[in-house]
């Protein structure tokens, strides 16, 4: 098991140390999620109307055709909001490591682009998969992959089914302790909503960090310089 007050404490004293302030950096994810988020909530309205037209009204071919630069634009937002979204774990996995770590880190996932969109389709699939036997499955199998991405920044040599098949390796035996800390942060994000994310600009870097942590945590527990991994700085 992982010592989550030890962890904890250890990102907060590495965020209030970090230079630049993370909640610049944070700031500056946070934007540029919520503007790709809207952009996909608008693309998504035309959708609605779609689905209006052929469950109540006659099927319409051209409709349909109209739908598709919409699907891939939402398909396209999607992908680039996951780039960025791991550029965010490579800026706070940075931090923990107390690394050089700046606004610059938000492009890393650009870098490893292939495994990103493999990992981002391959958990998809398989986590739906899952879910068509019962919800909880489901749940269990996102556990399962929740590693797959610190893995992909990690090692470039691997591709996105290695990494997949790599974060299973490491969650073995730790997907209710991952629970149970997600369950600690619960507050802080009802918080962060209730604060339409004003909260989350302060308190994004220290969770995020915190889950760094139990990465390097899972990398000590599991694995051995054999398999390529250099121990992280904790």
């Amino acid at each position: 098991m992982f010592d989550r007050l030890s962890l904890k404490y250890r990102a907060a004293k590495v965020v209030s140390e970090a230079n630049p302030s993370p909640v610049t950096v944070t700031f500056v994810y946070l934007i540029i999620t919520a503007i790709l988020d809207y952009l996909q909530s608008r693309l998504s309205e035309p959708m609605f109307f779609w689905k209006y037209e052929i469950s109540f009204r006659s099927f319409n071919p051209q409709f349909e055709k109209s739908m598709f630069i919409p699907i891939l634009l939402i398909l396209a937002l999607s992908i680039l909001l996951q780039f960025i979204s791991v550029g965010y774990l490579s800026y706070t996995l940075r931090l923990s490591r107390k690394q050089p770590a700046n606004m610059n880190n938000l492009g890393d996932g650009f870098y490893r682009y292939r495994a990103i969109i493999g990992i981002y389709f391959l958990q998809t699939i398989f986590v739906l998969l899952w879910s068509l036997l019962l919800i909880v499955p489901g749940i269990i199998a996102a556990y399962r992959y929740r590693m797959a991405y610190y893995i992909a920044l990690d090692r470039e040599d691997l591709g996105p089914l290695q990494c997949i098949n790599e974060s299973k390796r490491l969650m073995h035996g730790s997907k209710l302790e991952l629970f149970i800390l997600d369950l600690s942060f619960l507050g802080w994000w009802l918080l962060g909503m209730m604060t339409f994310g004003i909260l989350l600009i302060w308190k994004l870097p220290y969770i995020q960090v915190t889950y760094a942590y139990v990465y390097q945590h899972l990398l000590y527990r599991h694995l051995n310089p054999s398999n390529g991994f250099t121990p992280p700085n904790m």
